[in-house]
């Protein structure tokens, strides 16, 4: 390119030509010799006139860019940006913006060989230790992806509310500032209502029933559904645990039990409805002030599975839990359906394989604590009581209907419809 645009440019000068002109046909051969651009580029620009700035504008930028490239000036200016990115938390949006004007003035190709690979920004909320399910599958799918993408797409994990709370990581897989989010499902149905549709109270049996009815039909048509309405494509849910009550106050054993207590619920009106209706007060608090509103008697209690319990050590400030099981909640695979679609078909299969693989390890591992709750959480000392099938129905009875009017007053009955449907589809194959 540089040696094509320095002879037809000299030629044009030697014959003496314009220098209007002699831009316009050292453009002109470039554009067509290089192969850089589509030909219709070439009337489009010319029935405009041979002066059109960007017939004569565009190979030279082509000519400055490989020059900056030459000199190391462009792999200097990717590194900078991408330290940027990195170490700024909260305005990855700002910041892809002035990246963007920044390299405005090099070619597409020279910035896409010096940016080396795509990456993924996978951000998630646990610890990142080892028994933390979350890490353990983000482990799991970095290592299958960059490996068999053979190093075309790098995964950069961010645990720990490294990149923000749930809110922040929505709004940034809505954006494409961050491509890849494993999110709990409260906050998901602010963004996407249906998804409030799993957060009914005492829904599953077992998470064999819960697993065959979020993998199968109806949880492929909400999580389509979710991708065409936010831009944020749902992969798969993993497991956040079945949730039970805790309190430092008394043993619950009843619907009557929970009465004048306050319960932490995570952010999402659905789940202060559920406790509302089992005329306990719910107190709205984000993951990561959790423990520190236990601590200070901000609430009295909180619901959780035990994964959670564990991770946060809400055990320190709760003595009480109750095995009553009424939400089996999730944490939704998510990546923005943008950058998923800028991936190669092959890249875009390891990576579904990939959280295929992240999914059974985070299942894997949530659903073992869960079937062992008593012992766990008696080790770490607190007081658990299973509820025998008869107690637990009382809270279904108490619950679930109040819940499921005020799902359908929100997003209307299809989707509640779909899913009651889908449960029994299960239980007559299956009972």
């Amino acid at each position: 390119m540089a040696a094509i645009l320095i002879i037809s440019f000299a030629i044009g000068l030697i014959v003496g030509l314009p220098v209007a002109i002699t831009m316009g046909i050292s453009g002109l051969t470039a554009v067509l010799i290089d192969g850089r651009f589509p030909p219709l580029i070439v009337p489009q620009y010319l029935f405009n006139g041979i002066s059109s700035f960007p017939l004569m504008a565009v190979p030279f930028f082509i000519l400055a860019a490989e020059i900056m490239t030459a000199s190391g000036l462009t792999a200097s200016l990717l590194r900078f940006a991408n330290d940027l990115v990195g170490h700024i938390r909260g305005g990855l949006g700002h910041v892809n913006v002035l990246v963007s004007m920044l390299f405005a003035g090099i070619s597409g190709s020279a910035l896409a060989d010096a940016a080396g690979p795509k990456v993924i920004k996978y951000a998630h909320f646990q610890p990142a230790k080892l028994d933390q399910p979350k890490q353990a599958a983000a482990l799991a799918f970095k290592n299958y992806v960059e490996s068999n993408t053979k190093g075309s797409v790098k995964v950069e994990i961010y645990p720990a509310s490294q990149l923000g709370n749930a809110i922040t990581v929505l709004e940034g897989l809505r954006l494409g500032s961050i491509e890849m989010g494993v999110v709990h499902d409260g906050p998901i149905s602010p963004v996407f209502k249906p998804f409030m549709v799993y957060a009914i109270p005492y829904l599953f049996d077992d998470q064999a029933m819960a697993w065959s009815v979020v993998d199968g039909p109806f949880g492929q048509e909400l999580g389509e559904a979710m991708r065409k309405a936010t831009g944020i494509r749902m992969f798969a849910l993993g497991d956040n645990g079945i949730r039970h009550f805790t309190n430092n106050k008394r043993v619950i054993t009843s619907p009557e039990d929970m009465k004048g207590l306050k319960i932490r619920v995570m952010p999402g009106p659905i789940w202060s409805k559920l406790v509302s209706s089992l005329d306990a007060s719910p107190s709205p608090v984000p993951w990561p002030e959790l423990p520190a509103a236990l601590q200070q008697g901000v609430v009295d209690g909180q619901e959780n599975g035990v994964t959670n319990i564990l991770a946060a050590s809400l055990y320190q400030n709760q003595k009480y839990i109750s095995l009553d099981g009424h939400v089996y909640s999730w944490h939704a695979y998510l990546m923005n359906d943008n950058f998923y679609n800028s991936l190669t078909p092959d890249e875009q299969k390891v990576v579904q394989r990939g959280v295929e693989i992240a999914k059974i390890i985070h299942r894997g591992m949530t659903s073992a604590q869960d079937t062992n709750a008593p012992t766990i959480l008696s080790g770490v000392g607190m007081e658990v009581t299973p509820l025998s099938p008869e107690q637990v129905a009382a809270f279904r009875k108490k619950a679930q209907p109040a819940v499921v009017a005020w799902v359908k007053e929100q997003i209307g009955e299809e989707w509640v419809k779909k899913l009651f449907n889908a449960i029994e589809t299960y239980r007559k194959a299956n009972y």
